[in-house]
């Protein structure tokens, strides 16, 4: 922990980005067969963990997912794409 985060709180909020990026990806009509998607976040990064069948499903999940924390006007480091094709 900074010495600044000591004083005016954390950068992100993790919870709030991984909420809302899990409630994007379940509301998502295209999305709807992947109830496996597992999707957390630290210090500003969103990592997104599962399996899926092609790559545009994986573009799409991530495309989901930064869309829906930038229409809110939050801030994050990065998105983490760790989709595995099968």
């Amino acid at each position: 922990m900074s010495f600044l985060s000591r004083f005016f709180g954390p950068k992100y909020d993790d919870e709030k980005l991984a909420s809302l990026a899990k409630q994007a990806v379940e509301v998502d009509p295209l999305l709807a067969t992947y109830p496996t998607l597992d999707v957390s976040c630290d210090h500003g990064v969103l990592t997104i963990a599962g399996t899926v069948h092609k790559a545009e499903e994986k573009d799409h999940i991530e495309g989901v997912v930064r869309s829906a924390i930038r229409n809110v006007g939050l801030t994050f480091e990065g998105i983490d794409n760790r989709l595995k094709l099968v």
